[in-house]
Formats: C-alpha cells, sequence, structure tokens
C-alpha cells in the first residue's frame, strides 16, 4: 500500500475518531437532562430493563457491519459506567474480596467506573442496601453445581429488598465449592424495576409436608400454561415440617396474566414470597 493512500485511509480514521469524540460528548450531555428529569420526578438513578434495551438494541445495529459483535456490549457498558459518574457515584456493596467472581460479576454487571466496596457476608450486603450506605447490594444466587444458595433467599425473604438483575458469570465464589461452572448472582436493591417485556420472577413457596404437595403446589402453574424456568426443594430448617420451594417462572409479578395465577398460588403455601421480577439475564 502507498504511503499516500495509508494517508488518506488515516485521515479517515481521524474523522471517524472526531465524531465518536463529539458523540460521546452530546450523549453526556442527555444524560445530565436525564439526571435532571430523573431528579425532579424522584426515578431511580439505575434502571436495569433500559440498560437491557440499550445493549439489545445497538447488539441488533452491530449484526450488518464488521465491528466485532461480541465488543458492543462491552463497549457500551463501559460508556453507560463512565457517563452515570455525571449523575453521582454509583455504589455496589458485594462479598470481597476484589478479584474474586462476585467482584467480576460487580464490573460486568455496573462497568469499571462503579465504587465497589467489598463485604464479608451476604447478611454485610444487604445491610447496607437496606440502610442506604449502598445503592445497589450484588450476592450469589445460584452455583450450577449446588443449586440455589438458600441463605441468600432465605435472607431476601426476611428483608424488603428485592432482586433488580441477574448476572451469569463462569468461575468461584467465595460463597460456593464450585470451583468452575455458571454463577449466577442477583443485583438487589429498594425497588422492584417496572416490566420490561423480558422478565422473570423468583418466588419462594413454603408448604406443609404431605403426600401429593408438589403436585398441588404445580398445579396452578400447569392450567395457565406457565412453565418453570427452575425449580429447587429443600426441607425448612426454620420451620420443621414444611418444604420451601425455589422457583423461577417467566414473565414479571405485576404483568396481568400472572397476577392471578400468584394470588392462587399464594392461597395453597403457608407463607409465599415474591423476592423480585427484573430482566433475565445472558448466559
Amino acid at each position: 500500500m502507498s504511503s499516500a493512500k495509508l494517508d488518506e485511509i488515516r485521515k479517515k480514521i481521524d474523522r471517524c475518531d472526531e465524531d465518536i469524540v463529539r458523540l460521546l460528548n452530546e450523549r453526556a450531555s442527555l444524560v445530565l437532562e436525564v439526571k435532571e428529569t430523573k431528579a425532579r420526578d424522584k426515578i431511580e438513578i439505575y434502571s436495569p430493563q433500559r440498560e437491557q434495551q440499550i445493549f439489545e438494541r445497538v447488539k441488533k445495529l452491530a449484526e450488518s457491519g464488521t465491528f466485532p459483535k461480541t465488543a458492543i456490549e462491552r463497549i457500551f457498558r463501559s460508556i453507560i459506567s463512565a457517563t452515570r459518574s455525571l449523575v453521582g457515584e454509583l455504589v455496589v456493596s458485594y462479598v470481597g474480596p476484589e478479584g474474586s467472581s462476585d467482584h467480576e460479576a460487580v464490573i460486568k454487571q455496573f462497568g469499571e467506573s462503579v465504587h465497589g466496596v467489598p463485604e464479608r457476608r451476604i447478611e454485610d450486603v444487604l445491610s447496607h442496601v437496606a440502610h442506604g450506605d449502598s445503592h445497589f447490594g450484588l450476592v450469589l444466587g445460584r452455583a450450577e453445581e449446588a443449586g440455589f444458595v438458600s441463605k441468600t433467599l432465605d435472607l431476601l425473604s426476611d428483608s424488603s429488598l428485592k432482586i433488580i438483575g441477574e448476572i451469569y458469570v463462569r468461575g468461584r465464589s467465595l460463597l460456593s465449592e464450585s470451583e468452575r461452572g455458571q454463577l449466577r448472582f442477583f443485583v438487589v436493591g429498594t425497588k422492584c424495576p417496572p416490566s420490561s417485556g423480558k422478565d422473570k420472577s423468583t418466588l419462594i413457596l413454603n408448604v406443609k409436608e404431605k403426600a401429593g404437595v408438589l403436585r398441588e403446589i404445580l398445579q396452578p402453574f400447569s392450567d395457565e400454561g406457565v412453565t418453570l424456568l427452575s425449580l429447587e426443594s429443600r426441607s425448612s430448617p426454620l420451620r420443621p415440617g414444611e418444604y420451601s420451594f425455589y422457583v423461577d417462572i417467566p414473565g414479571h409479578q405485576d404483568d396481568p396474566q400472572l397476577q392471578g395465577l400468584l394470588e392462587k398460588v399464594r392461597g395453597l403455601c403457608s407463607s409465599f414470597f415474591v423476592l423480585g421480577s427484573y430482566p433475565i439475564g445472558e448466559k
């Protein structure tokens, strides 16, 4: 390639870079407008359903181009994380230390600009979110080889916090004996996000031990044509003579088609908890 041709291509790249920087600044200005609007209307700073919509949209836009498709979401997550600092530092507690799979999940969900606060226990993470010391928390919800982390779900059922998102990473958590395999983390906050149109709800169903109880508790789901995404059970250590069923179902608890179903199931349980409804995370 001649030096003249190379110089011409480099000038085009420079112009592209200038456009990218200009558009990033324009986007940052729009983020500040969003900040003002959210502050006036008292709307949560972090919107997991909106971010999910952005990622899905930009990945579709990238399908017809030559830029590496796998890098698009990572780049936009960094852009969102960097501009989020314009609306105030986002503080997220997690079970540390830095460099763990838990920390990796924080970065994957919130980007490099997040202020992550490592804690020793799940209880500490939830406490800091509940008392407003952290905006959000991140806790291990399920390990591929060990199933749901019952401690996490039980603590959430006894708190006012809600699962507002999920992240999947491969690795090892301090709370899991799984050296490899997929780990599923929950983002927890004080308010359940609105429906995104592509959601999942996590439930705990506590029922008295008796013959046929599983069939009875699952019948309403079958009647409504709702497929369970996951189902695990165990004897309740806190409630002798009861079983706890941990259930994931598609949909949001505010969806009209789910509200009637959830009420039917509630009537069959000694206690019933919707731990959260949130956008489905990519595995």
